[in-house]
């Protein structure tokens, strides 16, 4: 608790983040959930809102308030190692799956039910060339580029 020098109280809490991509995996008897390509592949985007709301109530049962979560990356190239973690290549999808996890991770605005989330990892990240992880992307548009691969951005943005 800070108290200012005019008497008001404030409640500052610091940020403690963990990884939890497929749910709150650091932690015996948490629930874990498949990954993102296996889930991206039901079209559902309830199953991301409610591995998002799992999360959420995993993490912070464990003390912490902020989740590295979710990965947006967009499918490109099969060889990457990363691959499943992408949430497929349909743009209107991605961005339905990233705001239902981001919405059910963080809860209702205002409510502080949820935790904080932050999207991982970089534009592109799985279009390097030959599948490289942690290589150069592949741009022939930018304009394409950007479009197709800022999708799960604005989604969870949204949320």
């Amino acid at each position: 608790m800070l108290t200012t020098s005019d008497g008001k109280k404030y409640d500052i809490r610091p940020l403690l983040g963990t990884d939890a991509v497929h749910g709150n995996q650091h932690v015996s008897g948490n629930i874990l959930f498949p990954h993102n390509i296996g889930m991206a592949c039901t079209h559902n985007p309830d199953n991301f809102f409610n591995s998002g709301r799992w999360t959420a109530i995993g993490v912070k049962n464990t003390g912490f308030n902020y989740a590295f979560a979710p990965t947006v990356a967009v499918s490109h190239n099969p060889q990457w190692g990363r691959f499943y973690e992408t949430l497929g290549q349909e743009e209107d999808y991605i961005y339905k799956y990233a705001k239902a996890f981001t919405e059910g991770l963080q809860g209702t605005p205002g409510s502080m039910t949820g935790i904080l989330g932050s999207v991982k990892h970089f534009y592109g990240d799985g279009a390097t060339l030959f599948g490289a992880d942690e290589g150069n992307s592949i741009v022939g548009s930018f304009k394409s580029f950007i479009s197709h691969n800022t999708q799960g951005y604005s989604g969870s943005i949204a949320a």
